[in-house]
């Protein structure tokens, strides 16, 4: 935890990563977890410019003025909350716009994917399931990477109810992504039935988990899962992506690492190589931020690692949805998030964009995709070599035992 010292300096400096970075660090600040959920909607929405400038100010007060300045940004949250709903409805706009002009044209004319291969990890639920669903109804074969056999059984006749037309296939890939063991076998349970792989979406993953939250190797849960486990899953699935890759349509075959924009939260350098195990404390939403941003760096890296292949790596910014990914919210956060939320279904259809659309070519391998459906250019020091070398090799050493 920084003190007020060190975040005032931090603040000042006027970038968003920062603002969000110390909005995370300034959480012990405060006594209600409303606030930082506050802050966090606040600078994580560039609409929202007053609550910038109300950050800044009150990282710059002195000591004998902070505690008036805390319960006055306090009121001022309250206050604002009619101001904010209307500044999130009008960004919500821009973005439905948005989605009229990209995503839309690939959802009416989304061509047959018969004989494609599929896979979406954390398919049984939430952006992953609504994902299969629209692969299905295409007549895609589609395995879905999840814990639960028995709910994704469910889910898979469900969707399969809903499209009793579609010739398309679904199976269900057990997968428990907080266990390094269980990731070779499901890699080869998959190897052993498919000997293609058209697209990856690496779907799956935790956000907030209960406070010491740990894999079964003893990673932080959110960089085990939404980070190193899926890496050493894609690095397994590498053969059945290269031999789609010879046969299919260029630029076909891809790997979409779903992100977020917490990644934008994370500081720079994004991955701290010293601090990989938390042995320096960093809030649980820096955690996250950190461990989606990492997942970015890994995009990058695998596209410079499998350049020529005809494999294309891409990153992504979903969209802020309600699923189950906020299970562990307190109410008055899950609240506060609801306020920068969209239809669920947008967020598939940005995963179905980075996984399907003709318009991304090799000139985007290693970008970036964000709602709905926008080619954006990525943080800098996200594809810097230097860092994305480094950290491909630490996570390599990570999952040598279990290759």
């Amino acid at each position: 935890m920084l003190d007020k010292g060190d975040s005032v300096d931090k603040i000042r400096e006027g970038s968003k990563q920062n603002l969000l970075k110390n909005a995370f660090e300034l959480q012990g600040r405060f006594s209600a977890t409303a606030d930082v959920a506050s802050m966090y909607v606040l600078v994580s929405n560039k609409y929202i410019r007053p609550g910038i400038n109300k950050m800044e100010a009150l990282a710059a007060m002195n000591d004998d003025d902070f505690e008036r300045g805390k319960e006055e940004f306090r009121d001022w949250c309250d206050s604002a909350a009619e101001d904010i709903v209307r500044i999130t409805d009008g960004e919500q706009s821009k973005m439905a716009e948005n989605l009229t002009r990209n995503v839309e044209v690939l959802k009416q004319n989304l061509p047959d994917q018969k004989g494609k291969v599929f896979l979406v990890t954390g398919a049984s639920g939430g952006l992953g399931k609504l994902l299969v669903d629209i692969l299905y109804r295409h007549n895609g074969k589609v395995y879905l990477a999840a814990r639960s056999q028995s709910k994704t059984e469910e889910v898979i006749q469900e969707i399969k109810s809903a499209h009793p037309s579609s010739t398309g296939k679904l199976h269900f890939l057990h997968l428990e992504l907080d266990d390094l063991s269980t990731i070779k076998p499901a890699a080869t349970r998959f190897l052993e039935k498919e000997s293609r792989l058209d697209v990856l979406w690496n779907n799956a993953g935790v956000m907030i988990p209960p406070e010491g939250s740990k894999t079964k190797q003893g990673y932080e849960l959110q960089y085990g899962v939404n980070n190193i486990a899926h890496f050493l899953f894609t690095l397994l699935l590498r053969p059945a992506l290269e031999a789609a890759a010879a046969s299919a349509p260029k630029n076909s075959v891809r790997v979409v690492w779903v992100a977020s924009s917490a990644a934008d939260a994370a500081p720079n350098p994004a991955v701290d190589l010293t601090n990989m195990d938390y042995h320096r404390e960093e809030g649980a939403w820096m955690k996250y931020s950190r461990s989606k941003a990492a997942s970015v760096i890994h995009s990058a890296e695998f596209a410079r690692r499998t350049k020529g292949t005809g494999i294309i790596s891409l990153a992504l910014n979903p969209g802020n949805f309600v699923t189950n990914l906020q299970q562990n919210m307190s109410k008055m956060e899950l609240a506060m998030f609801k306020l920068i939320s969209s239809d669920p279904i947008n967020g598939a259809y940005t995963e179905l964009f980075a996984g399907l659309s003709d318009t991304i070519t090799e000139e985007n391998n290693g970008g970036w995709v964000s709602p709905f459906g926008k080619v954006e250019k990525i943080r800098k020091d996200f594809v810097e070599p230097e860092l994305g070398s480094k950290f491909w090799d630490w996570t390599v050493e990570q999952v040598k035992p279990y290759m």
